[in-house]
């Protein structure tokens, strides 16, 4: 590594080219780059900044293999077959930018919305509704997640909830290390 920069590309969520997305969350994944902001991970491909992989709709993001587990910022984490969401999700991305011509068009407007709620749930192979939202890592088999006041901890293969533990203020950070949980 050089540290030469390869990049510096700079992207809306409401369309394919604008504003800057990102903030301090990354992750890189099977040539993604997935950047967020404080709603949404955009993929980028990682050579050259591209959009167009994936537009998810969460806070926190955990990649394994085929799976992603994502704290929705809606009540729900969710744990998704990657692909499958992924492609849902450029379908989505496409529906959403038709809405603006949609105006005045109230049955066609629906109809657009009905579609993009179906694609919404593309994927999803379990959900469990839960508000920690702040922090999510996964260690194993169980899935960690933190927010205000709780942490809880999730089987990976079904969201059940196995067990929670109340902690002063806002779990924003967990790291799993020599069968600790850090909070």
């Amino acid at each position: 590594m050089s540290g030469k920069l390869v990049h510096n590309r700079k992207f809306g969520w409401r369309s394919t080219a604008g504003g800057v997305v990102g903030g301090s969350k990354a992750l890189l994944a099977d040539g993604q780059l997935f950047t967020s902001g404080p709603h949404h991970f955009m993929a980028m491909d990682e050579k050259t900044g591209s959009v167009g992989h994936a537009w998810i709709p969460g806070r926190q993001m955990v990649v394994a293999g085929e799976r992603a587990y994502i704290a929705t910022g809606t009540g729900r984490i969710i744990a998704v077959e990657r692909k499958k969401n992924a492609q849902a999700s450029t379908k989505r991305q496409k529906l959403f930018l038709k809405q603006g011509g949609l105006r005045g068009k109230p049955k066609e407007l629906a109809e657009l919305r009905k579609q993009m709620a179906d694609l919404a749930n593309a994927g999803v192979i379990c959900s469990t509704d839960s508000r920690c939202e702040a922090a999510l890592v996964l260690a194993g088999d169980v899935i960690y997640a933190g927010g205000d006041g709780e942490v809880i901890a999730l089987e990976e293969a079904t969201g059940k909830l196995l067990w929670s533990a109340k902690v002063q203020g806002k779990a924003r950070g967990l790291a799993v290390a020599g069968n600790s949980l850090v909070v």
